[in-house]
């Protein structure tokens, strides 16, 4: 995978990039510090569930820096190891599985492993805590180059009523030389999910949203189930009182976890605002439905002087 790095002129530090994230990993964060002269960089990426993508994270795709100044830009080439599959289910017909994981690189790789449990806040921010919930068959993977190792993912007990969400996370330990011919070293950490589902769970979509105050649009969607469910994307579209489109604005969905909720804010342009009569709320879920959610502005409470988008929190997915 390529990771698009922000640059300054060689005596600066690196000024914030934009990212667009690829299909199969979703980039938490890049950090950069210097080190002897030299760029050291860390990688935090999220996989996707399988039915997104091939069935693995590899480094075939590529995410890129958007130049949003003068300043100059290069790849470095950040090789993540492919890991099939890129989520687990752990129930009680399967109490264990593999994970396979394969150093791309042409050196060889260290990796820790450690397990969380995996949690939402409403913002769309991951809440992880240490459990001993979930066992590893080991805890350091050692990989040469073009190495497939095995982990093996087991459980302990099993809730009866309710999924429960865990995280396996891989974190690179760098070892010999700089990966980049630059000098930059970049190592990865990427956490996996793993579900421990009981038998007859499922997931309840439920999509809401709020009056327009200030010019911003609140939006929940929930999921009631007892299974995770995860959402594409969420569209809102605003018409005007002759039922013609005045804009449409699309924000990535994720994972929502079960008996949890996600909160959005699409913000409006005063223009926008004045004269919508009508919204149109929609979530495009990965199992092909939808939830629908329409609602007519009434009186808007507009202001604020926002464009009309999806504001996003740092850190959120």
């Amino acid at each position: 995978m390529g990771v698009g790095v922000r640059t300054a002129a060689p005596s600066g530090r690196p000024p914030r990039a934009k990212w667009r994230p690829a299909m199969r990993v979703r980039l938490r964060w890049l950090s950069l510090i210097l080190l002897s002269g030299a760029w050291i960089g860390s990688v935090m990426a999220d996989t996707a569930p399988e039915n997104t993508s091939p069935g693995n994270i590899s480094s075939s795709s590529a995410m890129d820096a958007l130049p949003d100044d003068g300043a100059s830009a290069f790849l470095i080439p950040v090789k993540l190891p492919t890991i099939t599959p890129t989520q687990l289910y752990l129930t009680p017909d399967t109490k264990s599985a593999p994970l396979r994981v394969t150093n791309e690189r042409d050196t060889a790789v260290r990796f820790a492993l450690s397990v969380f449990a995996w949690g939402m806040r409403t913002d769309g921010t991951l809440r992880l805590e240490p459990t001993e919930a979930i066992r590893l068959s080991t805890d350091i993977l050692k990989l040469a180059p073009g190495e497939t190792g095995e982990i093996q993912v087991a459980v302990k007990g099993q809730r009866d009523d309710r999924e429960e969400a865990y995280r396996i996370r891989l974190s690179e330990h760098a070892e010999g030389e700089p990966v980049a011919a630059n000098g930059m070293q970049v190592t990865a950490a990427i956490t996996v999910p793993v579900f421990r589902r009981p038998l007859g769970t499922h997931p309840a979509g439920w999509l809401h949203a709020y009056p327009v105050e200030a010019g911003t649009l609140s939006i929940v969607l929930a999921n009631r189930g007892s299974a995770h469910l995860f959402a594409r994307d969420i569209t809102v579209q605003g018409e005007d009182a002759d039922g013609l489109p005045l804009f449409a604005i699309t924000r990535d969905g994720w994972y929502i976890l079960s008996d949890d909720r996600r909160e959005y804010a699409a913000t409006l342009a005063d223009d926008d605002c004045r004269r919508v009569r009508h919204l149109r709320l929609t979530a495009h879920l990965l199992d092909g439905s939808t939830l629908e959610k329409g609602m007519e502005a009434g009186e808007l409470l507009c202001g604020g002087n926002h464009p009309t988008g999806f504001s996003l929190p740092n850190g959120a997915l």
